[in-house]
């Protein structure tokens, strides 16, 4: 019997990425940590549009052209890195970074957590 709560019975936004992301049940449930180097079928995604500077976009397709390089130079069956892939690895190394100061980040309806985080943030 474990005493170890389950991924379903703790809000994903009360602890860390990757606390969340190691409580997922199934490997095939568990989101890669990077561009995938071969293709598979994912899970329903959802997309999310913003506005980018042209040059910020630029160097993200650079940045996507070099890992798509060095993706095909370790495995020649890897498949295309998109932009969305190459900025979804970026935001999740964000993210680890930013726990790893901070602690895990809150539900932004959490308004006491969201508080204690900008009191840390400013002291």
């Amino acid at each position: 019997m474990t005493l170890a709560p389950k991924f379903d019975s703790v809000s994903p936004m009360l602890v860390g990425y990757d606390d969340a992301m190691s409580q997922k049940e199934a490997e095939r449930d568990r989101e890669t940590f990077g561009p995938r180097l071969e293709r598979v079928t994912s899970t329903k995604r959802s997309n999310m549009n913003f506005r980018c500077e042209p040059l910020l976009r630029k160097k993200l397709a650079g940045l996507t052209a070099i890992e798509n390089g060095v993706a095909k130079a370790e495995n020649p069956k890897a498949a295309h890195i998109s932009d969305n892939a190459e900025l979804h690895y970026i935001l999740e190394e964000f993210v680890r970074g930013y726990e790893k100061l901070y602690g895990a980040i809150p539900d932004p309806d959490d308004a006491a957590a969201i508080s204690r985080h900008v009191r840390s943030r400013t002291k």
